[in-house]
């Protein structure tokens, strides 16, 4: 079953920035934004409405649908104008990692974050990243801003009784390295 929610905290972090409208990949049960489309409905082949759109795909066994995720967030960011943000597991080693590029921002999570579906919650058990897509950027395409977050306990959806640490007081959400890529002009690449 690939129905694990996002923390909630987490999310209204990501909210409070980016002012979501959409959840396509939702049930009504953990549906975080007031308009979602439900896996009966299917997101993949029904045009989303308007809106600022929060993404957390199925993972599905090797990431199989995570490709058809991230093409049909990458349409409908370029259709709409609109600003998508998906959740993603950190795989470089995958055929649909090259569309990275395409991202505004990629926020890698410095902590593993925790899921929840309706009998329990875990913790990750891989890295998860954000792949911001923007309208209207000054950054150059194929160049997006690499960030990386620590999140404290809470943010990252940490409840007490799945292990014995405590909350920690820290920020709600803290930056801590920016770094843009950039790709050296063609007569530095040719050395």
């Amino acid at each position: 079953m690939d129905e694990w929610s996002t923390p909630q905290p987490f999310f209204d972090l990501l909210n409070h920035e980016f002012h979501f409208t959409l959840d396509p990949c939702a049930t009504p049960a953990n549906a975080k934004c007031p308009t979602f489309i439900t896996k009966e409905q299917d997101a993949l082949s029904i045009p989303w409405p308007p809106g600022n759109a929060f993404i957390n795909p199925p993972y599905g066994p090797h990431g199989q649908s995570l490709l058809q995720w991230i093409r049909r967030t990458l349409y409908e960011h370029s259709a709409q104008s609109r600003t998508a943000v998906i959740l993603l597991p950190v795989r470089a080693d995958t055929s649909w990692w090259q569309f990275c590029t395409e991202a505004t921002e990629i926020r890698f999570m410095r902590n593993r974050l925790y899921f929840t579906n309706a009998h329990r919650t875990l913790r990750a058990p891989f890295a998860t990243c954000l792949w911001i897509f923007k309208p209207l950027t000054t950054l150059p395409k194929g160049n997006p801003l690499i960030t990386s977050l620590t999140l404290p306990k809470h943010t990252r959806g940490w409840l007490p009784n799945t292990n014995s640490d405590s909350p920690t007081s820290a920020p709600a959400l803290l930056t801590t390295t920016h770094t843009t890529l950039t790709t050296p002009p063609p007569e530095e690449q040719a050395s």
